[in-house]
């Protein structure tokens, strides 16, 4: 249960942001790999600054350049993800029959990957230039720069997958082809269904909830990283419900909503989830005040 508050979506106007097509900002990377990117700098520059106050002046300038190279950089990826006006590349992956390679770990490992390749490129270029040390400086970049340069190609290059990857397409013929109760999102999950009405599982609380109460049905998606989490608010008459798309049942939910409401939107889920890391806020349902239909009526 929760109560409406001003974090929430409700009176967001989520285009309002978004400048017009001719003035979007198109980058050569995936928001996937900015991401990464990002928290890679900051580790970079947080092991600069550390190196910084415990050795003084002994790597000075090294660890200046390193702070400033990498912190830099690391507000750069931030400004990006924030401008409302740039486009990212799409590195959605290709269906299963499609791929060229798979490999074996997920995409969430590319982030330490990274973490450890740059940590060889930084020891690298510190023996390099620093301690004028090339037999053991040179291998050391080389195997930092040749390792981050093969993990962008696998993370942005739709034909190499990780063992975590999945392609929509693919997803929605496995669906078609499979019985939907198969699925917990199409179980009764923590929801139950009576005539005119549902009960839903709150923690320890069973509430049951009649259809008429329900005033409104939106949903939005919430960038988490590598995926987004859709979210969907249930509003009654002075609270609101929210589950989201880990929330056993919640498909079954919907299609019987669509069942029980009237002017509920049946092809709401594409709506929402594409295109991918944008809120997509979408009205599913909401219900018609005495006005309304007497404006309809007229009409």
């Amino acid at each position: 249960m929760g109560r409406r508050n001003s974090n929430s979506p409700t009176n967001a106007k989520p285009f309002s942001l978004v400048a017009t097509l001719k003035d979007r900002v198109k980058v050569p990377i995936s928001k996937e790999l900015t991401n990464t990117l990002i928290l890679l700098c900051i580790a970079i520059t947080s092991v600069g600054l550390y190196d910084l106050y415990s050795t003084g002046q002994k790597r000075f300038d090294q660890n200046i350049i390193f702070i400033i190279l990498f912190g830099v950089s690391s507000l750069i990826f931030i400004w990006l993800l924030l401008d409302k006006r740039v486009e990212f590349k799409d590195n959605n992956k290709v269906r299963k029959a499609e791929r060229r390679l798979q490999i074996p770990f997920s995409s969430t490992s590319t982030l330490f990957i990274f973490i450890i390749a740059s940590f060889f490129l930084v020891a690298g270029l510190a023996a390099t230039f620093g301690d004028k040390d090339t037999a053991s400086g040179l291998p050391m970049l080389f195997i930092g720069l040749l390792v981050i340069i093969l993990t962008i190609i696998a993370v942005e290059n739709s034909k190499i997958w990780f063992s975590d990857s999945s392609n929509i397409e693919d997803d929605i013929e496995r669906i078609n082809n499979t019985p939907k109760e198969s699925y917990p999102m199409y179980q009764d999950g923590i929801f139950s269904y009576i005539e005119k009405a549902f009960t839903i599982k709150l923690n320890k609380e069973i509430k049951t909830i009649s259809w008429d109460e329900i005033t409104l049905i939106r949903a939005y998606k919430i960038d988490q990283f590598a995926y987004d989490c859709i979210v969907i608010e249930i509003h009654l008459r002075e609270t609101f419900i929210t589950i989201n798309d880990q929330t056993e049942g919640h498909m079954k939910f919907m299609d019987t909503a669509f069942e029980n409401l009237s002017n509920f939107k049946k092809n709401w889920f594409p709506v929402v989830a594409f295109p991918a890391f944008e809120t997509n806020l979408t009205t599913i349902y909401e219900k018609q005040t005495m006005e309304d239909e007497k404006g309809c009526h007229q009409h």
